[in-house]
């Protein structure tokens, strides 16, 4: 652990049972909610059905309720190897611990819908199969290839395509017969189209008429179980919903247009409906649906670039109505969030903007570095993953920083010794690769000279050239060696005063007098000063900017510090780049 603190921080992954008991009792006004995830394990997490997960989860956990994970897999055409899995670990990366579902169980399992088509009873099938009792649905026996052809013949007239009602002309009997034969279910609701109330849209009208100005009921002739057996995504969702005890169903607002097949279901079961809040579709700056960037916002991609904790707080904030007049960069935790939650959420499509993601980021690493233990730990290895990228291995491996262990005890030091926290992690990187590699730039400028120092060149006892400092600089290290055994150690507060006394010793050598000889005169100490700090800083740091330079030479040690005060050449800029006349090449 590279990070202490004896500050008690809330459990951020999740909340503690304590934690919900106050929750609920603050919330006691509010009914109890049973919310769920259903995503389908076709490929990655995106950022917009993470955040459906994370409305889920503060509604349930708002009300004292229980957040229900499950895996909506029915469309084994489209399931991908290993998807599920990586739903499972995502929702656990984010802290969207849920109450009942895979690995934890529960008592409205299974929850997983291949499994409940499979197990000894097929749930989906027996229903539809009572709906067929009822007069409710219908078997169908038209081929694929009839279906096929019926839909480009509606198509070629100019027609709304959707099944004709061919197979509700057969009699009960005759249907029950042909069972046997390969078929499939579809509903019959012929009752008028109806709208229902949103939680976050309000009032939803019902379908129009379409143009040949019939009522469009989108429902009646669906389809509810497959030829293979398996049923239809709506199927499936209401009935595991009403067995799930589902009070609210949290989606995005694709599925409106959806919602009132489900509610025809429903009717047609006699069930009473869960409560509906469909909230914006997340967008990208070009406007396109978000998922349609695969790349760019997979969150197996983001995972390692991105503190969980503010991930969350961003996606809660997007199109949330609760941040206006208020601070849009807001930190809030998940307990923030569960204590705040409501459903005013704006109706717009929020546009996903990762220059501000990264910018509250920033402030979520600054405050879990302020708050140490695995807080502060977790916000290093964050940081260590952006160094891995933009760093090669191998110039890493020049200062053993490829050992991911030494990698972050370096990066706490930085931070800690020289309370140097990131604004922006990759201008953080770039400004501290001295710190990371031993491999330095193939050029380090050393910028032109300003009129005091010209000045000062013209006075001097002899020309401060690179070389010279060098040489007398490296004395003065060899002398530093020697005093660290009489107790003076290489670390930053010593090197403070040491570098003072041996950059103002140095300057004073090349002046020839004491700075009381040259009362009224202008004075050239400070003028040599700050010609040798120029050359340390080129040696030691390349020019970067990084920490001071007694933090950045405690940091890396008197070795390498050594090395490059030996080793490292720099380059001047040419006479043309300033006002100012330049010396040569090599002197100032």
């Amino acid at each position: 652990m590279l990070f202490h603190s004896t500050r008690i921080i809330p459990a951020r992954h999740g909340l503690s049972p304590l934690t919900t008991a106050v929750r609920f009792l603050s919330s006691s006004t509010l009914k109890p909610a049973r919310t769920r995830f259903a995503p389908s394990p076709t490929g990655f997490t995106h950022l917009g059905s993470l955040r459906t997960a994370l409305l889920n989860y503060l509604w349930a956990k708002k009300t004292g309720g229980q957040f229900i994970l499950r895996i909506e897999d029915t469309d084994t055409k489209r399931t991908v190897p290993g998807a599920e899995q990586r739903i499972i670990n995502d929702l656990q990366w984010a802290g969207l611990q849920w109450d009942e579902g895979p690995l934890v169980g529960g008592p409205h399992g299974p929850y997983k819908q291949s499994e409940r088509v499979k197990g000894v009873r097929n749930i989906y099938r027996e229903h539809a199969e009572e709906l067929v009792r009822t007069g409710h649905a219908y078997r169908c026996f038209c081929s694929p290839q009839l279906l096929r052809e019926k839909a480009a013949l509606q198509i070629k007239q100019g027609l709304p395509v959707e099944y004709d009602g061919t197979c509700t002309n057969i009699s009960n009997d005759e249907a029950e017969e042909r069972a046997g034969e390969s078929h499939i279910i579809r509903l019959i609701d012929k009752s008028p189209p109806q709208g229902f109330k949103d939680l976050v849209f309000g009032k939803i009208a019902p379908e129009k008429k379409h143009r040949l100005g019939r009522e469009r009921n989108s429902a009646n002739n669906g389809v509810l179980i497959k030829a293979d057996g398996f049923p239809t995504y709506h199927m499936a969702n209401v009935v595991d919903d009403h067995f799930m005890e589902i009070t609210h169903v949290i989606r995005g607002a694709e599925w409106i247009m959806s919602t009132p097949k489900h509610l025809s279901l429903y009717r047609a079961f006699g069930w009473d409906p869960p409560e509906f809040a469909h909230v914006g579709l997340l967008r990208d700056k070009d406007m396109s649906k978000l998922s349609k960037r695969a790349q760019v916002f997979n969150l197996g991609n983001l995972k390692d670039e991105v503190l969980p904790g503010a991930l969350m707080n961003y996606l809660a904030l997007l199109g949330w109505k609760h941040i206006q007049g208020r601070e849009a960069g807001e930190i809030f935790t998940l307990e923030d969030m569960v204590q705040e939650f409501d459903f005013k959420l704006k109706k717009s499509m929020p546009i996903v903007d990762l220059e501000r993601l990264e910018n509250l980021q920033m402030k979520h690493i600054k405050l879990q570095l302020q708050q140490g233990g695995s807080e502060a730990q977790e916000a290093i290895s964050l940081i260590a993953n952006a160094v891995r990228k933009q760093v090669s291995r191998a110039d890493l491996a020049s200062l053993g920083m490829d050992d991911a262990r030494k990698l972050d005890q370096r990066i706490a030091e930085i931070i800690q010794q020289a309370n140097d926290v990131p604004a922006s992690t990759d201008k953080w990187i770039d400004g501290r690769r001295y710190l990371l590699t031993n491999n330095p730039p193939q050029i380090i400028t050393i910028k032109a000279s300003e009129p005091s120092e010209r000045f000062l060149r013209e006075q001097a006892t002899f020309e401060p050239t690179e070389e010279s400092i060098r040489t007398l600089m490296t004395e003065a290290m060899g002398k530093w060696a020697i005093a660290e055994s009489d107790g003076r150690a290489f670390t930053a507060e010593d090197l403070q005063e040491c570098l003072k006394d041996t950059v103002d010793k140095l300057a004073r050598k090349y002046r020839g007098y004491d700075d009381e000889l040259v009362q009224g005169q202008f004075h050239p100490i400070p003028a040599a000063r700050r010609i040798i700090y120029k050359y340390l800083r080129a040696w030691i740091t390349w020019g970067l900017p990084g920490p001071s330079l007694h933090h950045s030479m405690s940091i890396l040690g008197y070795e390498i510090c050594m090395q490059r005060i030996t080793n490292t050449r720099t380059s001047a800029e040419s006479p043309k780049d300033t006002k100012d006349t330049m010396a040569k090449p090599g002197s100032i």
